[in-house]
């Protein structure tokens, strides 16, 4: 913290941001890199009902980026969440794929599961002709 007890512009920057992405969904643990991010991910493969449901989790997380009545920081994080499932899911990269499913714990079911996987790579595709 600053001089005087207040947190300095820094602090109040990141606890914002930390905030807008537990608001969009993500886990805030693997974004921070402890050791929580892993071992809440193992094993999460689920059922054909749970990679749904995890689906429409997701696809609401997502919508926030164009809804006005959330704050700009929950907006911007959501934007930041599809470039990251964007990325993660277009390019042949393990690495950011394994860092995207231990920052969003349900990308794990959805990605297990074929059909749930090409509706987020077919939502996500579509949402960037959108912009594009």
């Amino acid at each position: 913290a600053a001089a005087g007890g207040s947190p300095s512009p820094a602090e109040g920057t990141n606890e914002a941001v930390l905030a807008a992405a537990a608001a969009a969904g993500c886990n805030v643990s693997a974004l921070l890199g402890t050791g929580e991010a892993a071992s809440e991910t193992t094993g999460t493969t689920g059922t054909p009902g749970e990679a749904w449901r995890a689906m429409a989790g997701l696809e609401e997380q997502l919508s926030r980026e164009t809804d006005m009545s959330e704050e700009q920081s929950v907006r911007q994080a959501s934007a930041m969440l599809r470039q990251l499932l964007t990325t993660a899911t277009h390019d042949d990269n393990p690495g950011l794929m394994q860092f995207a499913q231990s920052a969003v714990p349900d990308l794990q079911k959805i990605w297990s599961f074929e059909p749930t996987r090409e509706h987020l790579k077919g939502l996500l595709a579509m949402k960037a002709q959108n912009q594009g």
